[in-house]
């Protein structure tokens, strides 16, 4: 999805939500280990944490043109979009940017999901450390390492985990490319909107575009 505001160009991170709703029908790549059994229910509600966590969070980066956080935005009432042209100047973020907000999101956001007491409330003793997050963002996928450092003790049972991963598909180097023929085009004619170019990316991509009118300002939906 795209917004631009009058000659101000915003942009909201083309094609996640369309992402979403894609890899809900395809089955997660995640890290082979061995599993012990006392342990594959904990393993498992983990793994599905991280995915949940992923997905939301890709969604609402996706509303926030790639941001979990910034300063430097237009808001609206549920959302801040940041500015991907402003004064004449790009100011599209870069993937290692992309990878940072995705992390932070799912860092701060992951503890909401996991819930560890129903399995201490079952015999397990379970010890947790730090987490942290790194996200990769490749031109086809997105992959997710979850630092979680688990000590699980039943009985004379122990089990140590310290690494999740999960990776979803991700169009993302044709998706950078259709912002940057944009960004490119708006900077040549800073003071008209693209139309024509974003009706061809349309065409060319298989995507569709609303306007809507506010005040004296032009939204663009992609």
């Amino acid at each position: 999805m795209f917004i631009i505001v009058g000659i101000v160009v915003v942009f909201i991170f083309l094609g996640l939500l369309f992402l979403v709703s894609k890899t809900t029908s395809n089955k997660l790549l995640v890290e082979s280990e061995k599993v012990d059994l006392f342990v594959d229910p904990i393993k498992i509600s983990i793994e599905k944490c991280l995915e949940k966590t992923q997905k939301e969070g890709l969604i609402y980066l996706g509303m926030q043109g790639g941001y979990y956080s910034t300063n430097f935005s237009y808001l609206f009432p549920d959302y801040s979009v940041p500015y991907y042209f402003y004064d004449n100047i790009s100011l599209l973020p870069n993937q290692e940017v992309l990878e940072k907000e995705l992390s932070l999101y799912i860092q701060n956001n992951l503890a909401d999901c996991i819930n560890l007491n129903t399995f201490e409330q079952q015999g397990f003793e379970i010890k947790v450390g730090d987490i942290s997050v790194s996200s990769s963002i490749g031109l086809e996928k997105v992959g997710v390492t979850l630092y979680y450092p688990l000590d699980i003790i039943k009985g004379s049972q122990y089990q140590k985990w310290d690494y999740f991963f999960v990776q979803v598909p991700f169009e993302y180097g044709n998706i950078q490319e259709i912002i940057r023929e944009i960004i490119i085009q708006q900077e040549m004619s800073p003071n008209a909107i693209p139309l024509g170019l974003i009706s061809n990316l349309a065409y060319d991509n298989n995507f569709y575009y609303t306007t809507i009118n506010i005040g004296d300002k032009v939204l663009f939906s992609l």
